[in-house]
């Protein structure tokens, strides 16, 4: 029994210590709004951290922000090529076909930004998902924006009314350093 305990202490350990170094953000700043910590958990693949602004929830928000640390040993191109099989496999939920952004390097070897836009029947979701890898580990930052469906207006010209904006989201991404690149 004792040795049962010791197991089941130790896994919790490391698996909160763990979870801890995506979860200690009290606060982030992202395009001139404070996100604050509104929800942590963890699945079988993932240790999540969700991010809303004052007033908002995990369950009514207009922005939100998700960081998440993958568990197994993946790398960018890895979770890359996988995450657009699923887009590949899901175009019927696609507002519009995902678009990709690379830093100044022309390759998917350190982080990688997939923009897309889901269709939430009376909103669509727009999400700029950074992946990234630190030490061997991968990581994604997730800024989603809940847009409302309007009437005579297609959720395609709904996104190109943000086209001025998003090229400055997808900046501050790329410069979102949350977790350490020691």
């Amino acid at each position: 029994m004792k040795k049962y305990l010791f197991l089941f202490i130790t896994i919790f350990t490391i698996s909160f210590s763990l979870a801890k170094e995506v979860n200690n953000m009290p606060k982030i700043m992202f395009s001139g709004d404070e996100y604050h910590l509104a929800f942590q958990g963890e699945d079988v693949v993932s240790y999540l951290s969700e991010y809303t602004i004052k007033d908002e929830t995990v369950d009514n928000w207009r922005t939100l922000i998700t960081l998440a640390k993958w568990k197994g040993k993946r790398t960018v191109k890895e979770f890359y090529t996988g995450y657009m099989n699923l887009f590949r496999g899901s175009k019927h939920l696609l507002v519009e076909e995902p678009t990709t952004y690379l830093p100044d390097e022309d390759n998917l070897k350190n982080e990688v930004i997939i923009e897309f836009a889901v269709n939430g029947g009376d909103y669509t979701e727009w999400n700029f998902n950074k992946i990234f890898e630190v030490k061997n580990q991968l990581y994604s930052i997730t800024f989603a924006v809940k847009l409302p469906v309007e009437e005579d207006v297609t959720k395609q010209a709904q996104l190109r009314a943000f086209d001025n904006i998003k090229m400055e989201w997808v900046k501050e991404l790329f410069n979102l350093d949350i977790i350490p690149k020691q």
